[in-house]
């Protein structure tokens, strides 16, 4: 089981959310909330051979061994759990107890399935590792561990001091996992930087951290996805972009010298975040014919509208030709001083 989340199931005896009498490999996954007479989350039964890269186990309920019931034998490497029975094999897990709030509900964050937020400040956060598929064997997932190595799940001491193919580079969501990796399903939300020119869905020209800044150098980790405001902390344009699909953005900045382009047609929409939505101190550049409705008539030959420097948006808004303000006029704006985007 790769990138998964298990959550909200019960048993009335073995196994709430996972029974497992065989050979079972977990990896990046969420098993939480589950209800069980024995191992509310994960029950290895006389025989079970199970393998658990860097997986939660918590806040599962339970009579005896409320996140872990084993009675055969586990691996474990980079999970978190608290409530176990039984040996559980490995290193470099997390065994702090569960504070409420460390993960959200079983939800709809984004992706084609349900998962459960990992929450600022949870255990879970910047303790994961990066794991690898090899062949799609149970037998072929490796791991970066603490000694700079990696090595094969199932068989610690195979090591290589290479990097293997098939290193797992996104969430249950699709989302970007970046380093330090965070234990689980989900990957919190992250920071984007165009560095390089091009469209805004050229993946090529995004790349990724999880602590945001200012410093280009410090985003390395090339992104797998666009960003949205829906997976993202935080955007910086830092490249010359164009908006070549409709998307919506929040905590965006385009920076000096730095023009994002917003093609015909196209609709960039502002969400109302906690503080400065959309700040420019470069340009935006509306290439749509005319302005929208509330704006005056468009003409056959309307120039490109240009958003002057030092803007800034702090609420709901939309570009579509401009920044649309619901009943309003919309005009084109002076780019001799700043201007306040807010609604």
């Amino acid at each position: 089981m790769i990138s998964s989340t298990v959550s909200g199931n019960t048993a009335t005896s073995y196994g709430g959310g996972i029974y497992n009498a065989l050979t079972m490999t977990i990896i990046s996954s969420t098993v939480s909330g589950n209800n069980a007479s024995y191992g509310g989350g994960i029950c290895n039964f006389l025989g079970g051979l199970s393998y658990l890269l860097n997986t939660v186990i918590i806040n599962n309920t339970v009579g005896t061994g409320a996140d872990i019931y084993n009675i055969s034998y586990i691996d474990a490497y980079y999970c978190w759990y608290k409530e176990i029975y039984g040996l559980i094999n490995g290193n470099s897990n997390i065994t702090t107890a569960y504070t409420p709030g460390d993960l959200g509900a079983l939800a709809d964050n984004g992706g084609p399935t349900q998962t459960m937020a990992v929450n600022t400040g949870a255990p879970a956060i910047g303790n994961g590792t990066f794991a690898y598929n090899t062949d799609g064997a149970w037998t072929g997932f490796y791991f970066l561990a603490a000694d700079g190595l990696y090595h094969q799940l199932t068989n610690y001491a195979n090591s290589t001091d290479k990097e293997p193919s098939g290193k797992i580079t996104t969430d249950q969501r699709g989302i970007s996992i970046v380093a330090p990796p965070t234990i689980g399903s989900y990957a919190p939300n992250i920071y984007y930087i165009a560095k390089k020119p091009g469209n805004w869905n050229d993946t090529s020209i995004w790349f990724v951290n999880s602590t945001g800044g200012t410093v280009p150098a410090n985003y390395t980790t090339p992104a797998s996805t666009p960003p949205t405001a829906a997976n993202s902390d935080g955007i910086i344009i830092n490249a010359n972009v164009t908006v070549d699909s409709d998307v919506t953005i929040d905590q965006t900045t385009v920076n000096t010298g730095c023009t994002l382009t917003i093609a015909s047609s196209k609709t960039l929409t502002v969400a109302n975040g906690s503080s400065a939505d959309l700040t420019v101190t470069g340009a935006i550049v509306i290439t749509a014919p005319s302005l929208l409705p509330q704006a005056r008539p468009s003409s056959t030959t309307a120039e490109p509208r240009r958003l002057p420097p030092q803007a800034t948006a702090n609420s709901s808004s939309q570009v579509r030709g401009h920044l649309l303000r619901p009943s309003r006029t919309a005009r084109p704006a002076s780019a001799s001083r700043s201007q306040s985007l807010s609604l």
